[in-house]
């Protein structure tokens, strides 16, 4: 089956995905504790989605590929560079160059919470999260991604994510 972002604004304007822009689609995992961010990349590599990791906001913007369509991953309380997970985020999610970030964190703050959805969050998942939280929670991220740079998805990853 295939996954069509319908978006009727710019319905005419949507090119479909080839199968190298979808195989393309990468999740980008940015946490400072290099174990946790591995471990994470390769569950999600599970699902049949290419990853990358960074341990240094720093390092993520200077070496960043913005024009990749997928998400960015981000721990909430990373702490390197002089820079926290918010500071980045807060870089991130108001730049149409980057796909939409999905905060993750340790803490069940209230208020981390809402700074993270004010900061531009596209979604926000508790440590530990399972597979069926994450997977769905790419998916939103990924497809919100695709609409807003008009492109027709046709990914099994996608449909596997959202069943999930």
């Amino acid at each position: 089956m295939t996954v069509s972002v319908n978006n009727p604004a710019n319905a005419q304007e949507a090119r479909p995905v080839s199968k190298e822009d979808s195989a393309s689609m990468m999740v980008t995992v940015i946490d400072d504790d290099r174990a946790v961010a591995d471990s994470l990349c390769a569950v999600i590599r599970s699902m049949g989605i290419s990853t990358q990791s960074c341990t240094s906001p720093k390092q993520f913007l200077l070496d960043s590929y913005p024009q990749r369509p997928g998400c960015i991953v981000l721990d909430l309380g990373l702490r390197m560079d002089g820079m926290n997970g918010l500071d980045l985020l807060n870089r991130l999610a108001f730049d149409d160059r980057y796909p939409p970030v999905v905060v993750w964190t340790g803490t069940s703050d209230v208020r981390a919470v809402v700074q993270a959805f004010r900061s531009g969050a596209a979604d926000f998942l508790l440590k530990p999260c399972s597979e069926a939280e994450l997977a769905k929670s790419l998916s939103r991220a990924m497809s919100r991604d695709a609409e807003r740079r008009g492109l027709k998805c046709e990914s099994s990853v996608l449909e596997r994510l959202a069943a999930a």
